[in-house]
């Protein structure tokens, strides 16, 4: 669905589209990998779907933490290997009021926490953005060993090189290694 919103007219310009159509014709024709280069405008749309990711949210992130007047609560948002999990979390009950009132100065009511996996060590808590090409990292990490089409195959790949290549520009952070489970 991202990609679908991504290349669309909405965000590329029509001219540009065409040609990444016809690569990708091209390409699936011949059966080789086509790099998606876009100029610097369109570079910027795209760039947007990382920064504001909330256009997603109606489709999968949980809202359920509710402030009333005698508890308040956060919505914690976890990525990891295994893809997606959520938690209410209540102040003074799931956390202390102090560690709570600090975390809720972090978010807006949502706070987003990368995990590695290990049990030992803490989620991080991460930005929006980050948290997001996160998940999405490892969901195409994921599908890098499943039996895909050489169509489907080949825009996961582009895909993931997008999301390392947005996080490297806009945020110095190399996910590269990712790219080689493939």
């Amino acid at each position: 669905m991202a990609v679908s919103l991504v290349c669309s007219d909405q965000m590329i310009p029509p001219d540009q589209l065409a040609s990444i159509g016809a690569n990708l014709i091209a390409d699936a024709m011949t059966q080789t990998r086509h790099e998606w280069r876009f100029d610097e405008g369109a570079d910027i749309y795209i760039s947007r779907r990382f920064e504001d990711p909330s256009w997603r949210d109606l489709f999968m992130l949980a809202r359920e933490a509710r402030h009333g007047l005698l508890h308040r609560e956060l919505d914690f948002h976890y990525s990891d290997e295994n893809g997606y999990r959520h938690e209410v979390v209540r102040r003074g009950r799931d956390v202390s009021k102090q560690q709570f009132d600090e975390l809720s100065k972090r978010g807006n009511g949502e706070i987003f926490l990368i995990s590695d996996g290990d049990q030992d060590v803490k989620p991080s808590i991460t930005p929006k953005d980050i948290w997001y090409c996160s998940l999405d990292l490892n969901l195409y990490a994921r599908r890098f060993d499943q039996d895909l089409s050489f169509e489907v195959r080949n825009l996961n790949e582009e895909a993931a090189a997008f999301t390392v290549s947005y996080l490297q520009r806009k945020h110095d952070i190399d996910m590269s290694p990712l790219l080689t489970l493939r």
